[in-house]
């Protein structure tokens, strides 16, 4: 077993935060290995489980559930079923001067090969979830003619961050990234 902790100030209002960041639907337009998210109902409850289809060595299905859910505080989202490596995910969310922080722990369980390959998972996913959450640079942006944000490559900063610097507000996911109106 393994951990790593991330830690980001987006900003935008916690609820605004919270609710995109939680809404499964939305997880693959900031966490681009998942490919679709199937079976999730809103609102989510403890208890709530979904599947995400995940990009990750050839494609795989994670099983999901909600174990804590405190609206506009916290959610721990535990996987259940999948291949070798067994993460639970604490997202924490707290107001700032400046909008919100988003603190994220991960804990992951490993069998089978994962486990030999254990001492090196710990630096490429703290890769990874950097990389969702605040990496500007891999991102490309477009305008549309309705004014319109679209962030193509993903990142849940950028997309704030982007929405904020074209004075949009109103963020919601779309097939193509992040939309900010």
């Amino acid at each position: 077993m393994f951990s790593f902790d991330h830690s980001i100030t987006i900003d935008r209002p916690v609820a605004e935060v919270f609710a995109y960041t939680t809404d499964p639907h939305n997880i693959p337009h900031w966490r681009p290995d998942v490919r679709q998210v199937r079976g999730a109902q809103l609102p989510l409850t403890p208890g709530s489980t979904f599947s995400e289809i995940v990009q990750f060595l050839g494609r795989k299905e994670f099983g999901m559930i909600v174990r804590e859910w405190v609206p506009d505080r916290r959610v721990v989202l535990e996987n259940l079923t999948g291949p070798g490596v067994r993460p639970t995910q604490r997202l924490e969310f707290a107001p700032t001067t400046t909008g919100t922080r988003l603190d994220i722990h991960v804990d992951a369980a490993t069998s089978g090969v994962f486990r030999l390959m254990e001492p090196l998972l710990p630096a490429q996913l703290r890769k990874k979830w950097t990389g969702y959450l605040d990496n500007p640079q891999t991102h490309r942006r477009r305008r549309t003619r309705r004014r319109r944000l679209t962030v193509i490559r993903h990142g849940l900063a950028w997309g704030w961050t982007s929405a904020v610097r074209a004075g949009e507000s109103g963020c919601s996911g779309t097939e193509s990234g992040l939309e900010c109106r």
